[in-house]
């Protein structure tokens, strides 16, 4: 549910923003978001395992450097 509720909150981003900050994939974790929410029985859970090993902990140093820059 923590991927659904992170692509949730990245789809409410404006436009802008994503387009200032390129370097995370805003249409994939929102792709993310939509499987899980509306064709979960789509999800490969190797790939969502992957995501939260290797894609969460890069999402959190963004926005954790996002937060202390501003």
């Amino acid at each position: 549910m923590s991927l659904v509720t992170i692509g949730e909150c990245a789809n409410h981003l404006s436009e802008d923003f994503k387009t200032k900050y390129p370097q995370l994939n805003w249409v994939q974790i929102i792709a993310v978001r939509n499987i899980a929410a509306h064709g979960y029985w789509q999800l490969d859970m190797t790939q969502i395992w992957q995501a939260v090993e290797e894609d969460i902990p890069l999402l959190k140093a963004f926005v954790d450097k996002l937060i202390t820059n501003q």
